[in-house]
């Protein structure tokens, strides 16, 4: 769990899943976690790798998966926040309601990079740093991304918490905005499921972790 927050964003969605079993492992668990163990055993010279850049800015990048875990068919969500080449902060997390559809599961997932964008702009503003910069938040859900941007009622979201919506009221106020990035572009992927081996490596060299000689 350590790892997980701190310096090993790679194995932020495996953490997630397993623990879920803390209390009630089976023997399936069990062995995840061991793999998980050889896992970071081979990528123990993989670090996060920070850069210094010229021009200062906050983008994020949001994924969902739709009912990825079988017993009880809720989503997974997960976001990462790069300021310049850096990532400084990501998430993988379970969602707290069963979504619909993969456009709902897209659309509740957006709703917390947009409460992590406020957070960090504050602490940006205190820096003196990205005091009135809007936040781009790269999204790869069309659907999720055009029922955030409607300020009009939708059949769709009728049953969807009021808390979900806030992400609407963050890009009505120029204070984040949605934008569409393919799913093979986005880095966020790997925290929502498990995904192929070059995809992985894929996000891992988007998040900076990278292996140092």
């Amino acid at each position: 769990m350590y790892l997980a927050v701190n310096t090993k964003p790679d194995i932020s969605h495996a953490v997630t899943r397993l623990s879920q079993y803390n209390n009630c492992y089976t023997d399936h668990a069990w062995k995840e976690a061991k793999r998980v163990l050889r896992y970071l055993k081979e990528t123990q010279d993989f670090k996060l790798s920070f850069k210094r850049v010229s021009e200062h800015c906050l983008i994020g990048y949001v994924d969902a998966d739709w009912g990825g875990d079988k017993t009880d068919r809720v989503s997974f969500s997960g976001l990462v926040f790069k300021f310049g080449d850096s990532v400084i902060s990501w998430t993988s997390r379970k969602q707290k309601c069963v979504s619909l559809s993969s456009t709902e599961s897209e659309y509740v997932s957006n709703s917390e990079p947009a409460k992590e964008a406020v957070y960090l702009k504050s602490i940006f503003a205190e820096l003196k740093i990205l005091k009135n910069q809007c936040v781009l938040i790269h999204t790869d859900n069309q659907a999720a991304e055009a029922l955030a941007k409607n300020q009009k009622f939708s059949h769709k979201l009728k049953h969807v918490d009021i808390r979900y919506h806030f992400i609407r009221d963050t890009i009505n106020k120029n204070k984040v905005d949605l934008k569409y990035l393919r799913t093979d572009k986005n880095i966020a992927d790997f925290l929502t499921k498990p995904v192929c081996k070059d995809k992985h490596y894929f996000c891992m060299k988007g998040l900076g972790l990278v292996p140092l000689v």
